[in-house]
This record gives structure tokens, C-alpha cells and sequence, in this order.
């Protein structure tokens, strides 16, 4: 599922398996809109990843700290994988997140990272 541009939300509610290297299963891109959301609610597993450079990614925000992932889902990823890329992350409910050996559960390089109590994180690093 993709979106370059706009300012409407993307949503997954369903399921998203993905197992080839470098794939991303929910992608958003140039969003320039405060408050754009990108919304799991549903179960996305990408596979393991060759290598950890190019890794294979469950959510990928590339909006900055315009866009906000909220995930009260599953989210995850295998070995040199990603589970979530993002500016803004909220990880709500009962929200389950996993990576692999060599993996990252979440990576923001800007923005808040939010883990709510009920969260479920078995991730080797976090990265902020």
C-alpha cells in the first residue's frame, strides 16, 4: 500500500505478509500537511533482509514530523528488516512490534516515539 503526496491518511486494516528483500509493505511519502497519519490497525510481516543498509521495512513514513504512524497492530519485521520508519510514532493499545536478529523495531530520526504500557516490543534496538 502507497501514497505519495496529498494530505488524506492511509490506513491498513488488513493483512500484509511480504517476504521478498527490501520490500515495504505501507509507504508515505511526500506529505506536506501537519497532522497527515498513517494508521495500522491490522498484522504486516516483511521477511528478512540481505542486508541491513537497504533492510526491508513494514511502515515507511518519509514525511518528517508532518505525519504521525499510530499502530494499535502487529507489526512485524525479520532479520536486517525494519518494523517502522517514521518521524512521529505512536504505539498504542495493545500493539505488538517485533524485529529480528539485526533488525529495528523503531527508527526516528525526528519527532516523538510514544510506547503506550499494553505495547508489546521485542526489539534488539531503538533508535532515536
Amino acid at each position: 500500500m502507497s501514497q505519495s503526496g496529498g494530505s488524506q491518511d492511509i490506513t491498513n486494516k488488513g493483512i500484509i505478509t511480504l517476504t521478498g528483500d527490501k520490500s515495504t509493505a505501507l509507504h508515505s511519502e511526500g506529505i506536506t500537511t501537519a497532522g497527515h497519519k498513517v494508521i495500522n490497525t491490522g498484522d504486516i510481516t516483511v521477511g528478512d533482509s540481505s542486508n541491513e543498509l537497504t533492510p526491508s521495512v513494514g511502515i515507511y513514513s518519509a514525511n518528517g514530523t508532518n505525519s504521525t504512524v499510530e499502530s494499535s497492530g502487529k507489526v512485524i519485521a525479520g532479520n536486517k528488516s525494519t518494523a517502522i520508519y517514521a518521524g512521529n510514532v505512536n504505539l498504542t493499545g495493545n500493539s505488538e512490534t517485533k524485529a529480528g536478529d539485526g533488525g529495528i523495531g523503531v527508527y526516528s530520526r525526528e519527532g516523538n516515539v510514544n510506547i503506550s504500557a499494553n505495547s508489546e516490543n521485542n526489539c534488539r534496538s531503538y533508535i532515536r
